[in-house]
């Protein structure tokens, strides 16, 4: 198996920077295209309802969760072409998104070779939440699921295999060629 679309799937600004970098970092290894992807769910929170509810109201909680979706579309937009930048070598490509997260984020990961997901308290809220079960419960593909802290090049040069005889454990193992071949260490646990 080769890497040639790395997936970066995002549902806000908020410790976004790492996985991009590291998603960008894996992009530079293989010589693969990035693929960003911002999933937006439009917040519409309304006390009340029915045939009482205030049309000035609604328009205003709609104007307000566009605003919303719009000032973090552009944030995460200058985030990733300012690391973008950083790496001329790598080929990006992005695009935003409006509704369900975990639909638009298993399609898009099961185009891609490899997603790269966040890991951690800074991802816990439902959004992120779901960007990582869609990765990797529904998708079908690898994942490579990152630190808060972020990974370095470093990262990369030890692999450790938890080894089971199981159809599952070979799926990995066949899915990580790529990475193994990088690493200057393998070590098999059994």
């Amino acid at each position: 198996m080769t890497i040639k679309r790395v997936l970066l799937p995002l549902a806000g600004l908020d410790g976004a920077r790492p996985l991009a970098e590291c998603a960008f970092l894996v992009g530079r290894l293989h010589q693969a295209q990035v693929r960003g992807l911002l999933v937006q769910q439009p917040r519409l929170n309304f006390a009340f309802g029915g045939e009482n509810a205030d049309p000035e109201l609604i328009r205003r909680v709609v104007e307000e969760s566009h605003e919303r979706i719009a000032k973090t579309r552009k944030q995460v937009a200058d985030m990733l072409g300012n690391i973008a930048t950083a790496n001329p070598s790598v080929e990006f490509v992005s695009s935003a998104e409006e509704g369900d997260i975990g639909a638009a984020v298993t399609r898009a990961a099961r185009l891609a070779d490899i997603t790269v997901v966040a890991a951690g308290t800074r991802h816990l809220d439902a959004a992120w939440q779901e960007v990582r079960e869609a990765a990797l419960v529904q998708s079908g593909r690898p994942v490579l699921v990152v630190p808060g802290a972020g990974v370095s090049e470093d990262h990369f040069d030890r692999v450790v295999i938890a080894w089971k005889e199981s159809i599952e454990a070979v799926r990995a193992v066949t899915a990580a060629q790529p990475f193994l071949l990088h690493a200057r260490e393998v070590h098999l646990l059994t």
